[in-house]
């Protein structure tokens, strides 16, 4: 393997108007490849009769969604991507997501949170990628970078924690965030940072890239009880974490606060 780049490769163009390129790995995507659902049929299937989920949006025009039938799809992946590292992602990342969706404890070998790591990162870049061009937060190349390295782009941060209120069986939050302190936060300004929430049953994933960031960073943000970071780790893990998400600190997790300033 390559050496990793300590940040992201500069910002590529998020969609070209003439043609549709994979944003993985930036083939031309065939006329009539089907979308790509960010979340998959195993995950679906748990779950076949009266699922609910929320798809929720802090982009200005983007309002929550809410629906029984689970169908979030994004059409910039290719037909390869789909069905080769994607598809053996999911193969090896569902055995050890099952039981912690059901809430049921689970060990965590450093190995394997690399595994679960590059699962959520890409989960949350489709997630990105289901919402139109213009409110997409993640780079291209970060994109990008997990494909050709198979690990989360440098400033990404990954944790995990445990949902024990009565909400939906999948909610997903898509938020820009800012890393720094907002002084004006009627005008705070770019956002530096992008996070996707997404609570599956029991189970919280919370993947956080904040732009030129280096590998090491780690961010629990107000949740520290909370979550256990599983990127970057260099240890064993346990899930569940100490304390748990009810209702009231989930909705504070979807919708984070600004640093310095206010929602």
């Amino acid at each position: 393997m390559a050496a990793l780049p300590e940040t992201i490769p500069s910002q590529e163009p998020q969609h070209r108007k003439a043609d549709r390129t994979c944003v993985f790995c930036d083939e031309h995507i065939a006329p009539g490849t089907p979308a790509e659902h960010v979340i998959p049929d195993w995950i679906r299937r748990l779950r076949p009769d009266g699922t609910v989920y929320q798809h929720k949006s802090k982009q200005p025009g983007v309002l929550t969604h809410r629906s029984k039938r689970i169908d979030i799809t994004a059409k910039t992946v290719c037909r390869e991507c789909n069905h080769g590292w994607m598809s053996d992602l999911e193969t090896k990342a569902s055995p050890i997501l099952k039981p912690m969706i059901e809430g049921r404890p689970q060990g965590l070998s450093v190995e394997q949170q690399v595994l679960l790591s590059q699962w959520a990162t890409k989960t949350a870049f489709m997630l990105d990628q289901s919402f139109r061009p213009p409110e997409r937060a993640v780079p291209v190349s970060a994109c990008r970078y997990l494909k050709q390295y198979e690990l989360p782009p440098p400033g990404t941060v990954v944790q995990l924690g445990h949902y024990e209120g009565a909400g939906d069986f999948i909610a997903t939050a898509h938020n820009r965030l800012y890393s720094r302190k907002v002084a004006n936060r009627e005008d705070p300004g770019p956002a530096d940072a992008f996070r996707a929430a997404m609570r599956i049953h029991q189970l919280v994933i919370g993947v956080t890239v904040i732009e030129g960031a280096p590998i090491t960073l780690r961010a629990t943000g107000d949740y520290p009880d909370m979550l256990t970071t599983i990127w970057p780790s260099a240890e064993l893990a346990s899930w569940p974490p100490g304390l748990a998400f009810d209702d009231r600190t989930w909705a504070g997790f979807m919708e984070p606060e600004l640093p310095g300033g206010g929602r």
